[in-house]
């Protein structure tokens, strides 16, 4: 197994939906991952799905990747809170400002409201896992962010300087969508931005 069969794999998913399918692990029992993967199968000479052993599958983008009793879970975890984010939760947090004015902000399904009367801050989110679209507040939304300008000449320098680290490191460019590195690039925005 490597990873030119799970591309293969992933393509046909793709492409050929009435030959693979991704069939849902069954199994009550297993860690949270797992509700964004599922087996890859392949219809045989009865018409029936039959499981490809050793590779797991994202019900939802199809990704494939090598599933094996050694294999480690981050970039399984990594991958469902992507495709699959646990919503249906509620953060308290308690206001740090001298005032009593804070916010309240529930989202279900696309509507939202705010409410500026208690003394915390609250965020509901709620929505299916198998909905397509996820709902997530924005910084701006949470009154983090003051507008700023960007002009395009930044913004081309961010993407030049974006594409030679990756071109000129041999690295993917979905490196530039994961979490660690949004962080990254935030704080280093938040310390430019400081008077």
């Amino acid at each position: 197994m490597n990873q030119s069969e799970s591309r293969n794999i992933q393509r046909r998913l793709l492409f050929e939906p009435s030959q693979y399918q991704v069939i849902r692990n069954e199994s009550q029992k297993g860690p949270l991952w797992w509700r964004a993967f599922g087996f890859p199968a392949k219809i045989d000479d009865k018409g029936e799905f039959q499981r490809i052993e050793g590779f797991i599958s994202c019900l939802k983008c199809k990704n494939t990747q090598i599933h094996n009793k050694s294999s480690g879970t981050k970039r399984y975890k990594e991958h469902a809170d992507k495709c699959y984010p646990i919503i249906n939760e509620t953060v308290i947090s308690s206001s740090s400002s001298s005032s009593s004015s804070s916010s309240s902000i529930d989202l279900t399904s696309s509507s939202s409201s705010i409410d500026l009367t208690s003394s915390s801050s609250s965020i509901t989110i709620s929505s299916s896992p198998s909905s397509d679209v996820s709902i997530q507040p924005t910084l701006h939304q949470m009154g983090f962010i003051k507008p700023t300008k960007v002009s395009e000449k930044d913004v081309k320098k961010v993407k030049d300087l974006s594409v030679q680290w990756v071109c000129g490191n041999i690295r993917p460019f979905s490196v530039l969508s994961d979490e660690g590195f949004r962080h990254l690039a935030q704080e280093c925005v938040r310390l430019g931005n400081k008077k």
